[in-house]
């Protein structure tokens, strides 16, 4: 059973649970809709916690907890749980909620965090986990840095220092990806014949 899988059975609990079929992913598991793609690494889903929240009322997710969080019988059963969030708690860009993707499935959906979006928060945790998350996205293209920077923008950070950091990461990154670059991706020049004397 894949993780998307096991996902979507955690919600079905959740929607017995709540009474809400709507869900936002957020977190490193918000790269599970592209897990059909065949591009999705696997250091963009290594963690085994859904952060998610009930879309309608981000409050109620509270209510499964007990039932699909850590140490539940689900957890023990799939060693996967839902990790209930508060989208409060999060750094995003403007218009994160309208670039979210969507899978709908038996009447339950789950609102998947743009990747984009997603390296945003990651880099003002800036922990090495997160930081890993994006190198990997950034490598297989499910990340573009250069979006990244430009959403910055539009972003609100806490304070000037985090807004600093952030930026710094994002800088040092794309500064990295083009030193690294294979040479082998640049297209091919014309080839040029003889010269004429």
């Amino acid at each position: 059973m894949s993780k998307l899988d096991i996902l979507f059975q955690a919600l079905s609990e959740a929607k017995k649970l709540t009474g809400h079929t709507e869900y936002v992913i957020v977190g490193s598991l918000s790269a599970l809709v592209h897990e059909e793609s065949g591009r999705l690494p696997r250091d963009m889903v290594r963690s085994n916690d859904f952060d998610a929240y009930t879309r309608a009322d981000p409050g109620r997710i509270l209510d499964v907890a007990h039932a699909l969080g850590e140490g539940s019988a689900f957890f023990e059963d799939h060693d996967m749980y839902i990790d209930p969030v508060t989208p409060k708690l999060l750094t995003l860009p403007d218009g994160w909620e309208e670039r979210m993707g969507v899978i709908e499935r038996e009447g339950i959906k789950a609102f998947f965090l743009d990747a984009d979006d997603a390296a945003i928060s990651k880099y003002t945790r800036g922990a090495p986990n997160d930081l890993r998350w994006i190198r990997a996205g950034v490598e297989t293209g499910l990340i573009n840095l250069e979006t990244v920077r430009d959403r910055l923008k539009t972003t609100s950070f806490l304070d000037a220092a985090e807004d600093a950091a952030t930026k710094a990461r994002v800088i040092e990154d794309m500064r990295t990806h083009l030193q690294t670059k294979d040479p082998s991706d640049k297209p091919p020049t014309k080839a040029l014949g003889p010269r004429r004397r």
